[in-house]
């Protein structure tokens, strides 16, 4: 295992294990080199994605609308570099932040579940994202707004997400267990 939780300060993963290792390996395999995240949280899912993308020579940018407690050293303790700022991909800093430093080979929606916030995440995707790069949606089931949101697309005929059928768990002791981890490539976006 190259991370374990309990190495981290205060780590609330809002990302498995097994997600975080596929995005990994994914990053690792199609030997992609710069990706954006959207919400980072305590940085559970930006070391290992920053630490793929630093492994292939890439960079990682990260945007949060908070600053997250013990974000920096939780960084610091895995020794990767990502470019975090702290900001809102509603709002002109964050937009221009991420439309600065495009384009990307790799996008990790995580950010605001809300069904507005997640169509702006996907919007802002959409066109920031590489020629055949790659989007990756966290929490596709058991989050409204994200659930809402891609209910939409598919609705449009955009059922091209792709469920991580590796990363399926159990989360909830009376429910069958089911994937939260999905991704599209830019290709395949009408």
């Amino acid at each position: 295992m190259l991370f374990k939780e309990e190495n981290f300060k205060d780590l609330q993963p809002g990302t498995t294990y097994k997600e975080v290792k596929f995005m990994y390996e994914f990053i690792k395999k199609h030997k992609l080199k710069k990706g954006l995240e959207i919400g980072h949280r305590q940085g559970w899912s930006t070391i290992w994605l920053s630490k793929a993308l630093e492994e292939n020579n890439g960079t990682l940018y990260t945007i949060d609308i908070k600053n997250w407690k013990n974000f920096r050293e939780n960084i610091e303790i895995a020794k990767v570099n990502p470019i975090d700022f702290i900001g809102n991909t509603q709002r002109k800093d964050g937009i221009n932040f991420i439309e600065e430093n495009k384009p990307y080979d790799f996008i990790f929606i995580d950010g605001n579940h809300s069904y507005g916030g997640f169509n702006n995440d996907w919007l802002i995707s959409k066109k920031t994202i590489n020629d055949n790069g790659y989007i990756f949606i966290h929490d596709i089931k058991g989050a409204g707004g994200v659930d809402k949101g891609i209910e939409r697309f598919c609705k449009e005929k955009l059922s091209f997400l792709i469920p991580v059928k590796e990363t399926t768990e159990e989360f909830f002791k009376d429910k069958p267990p089911f994937t939260r981890l999905g991704y599209v490539r830019e290709i395949d976006i009408p």
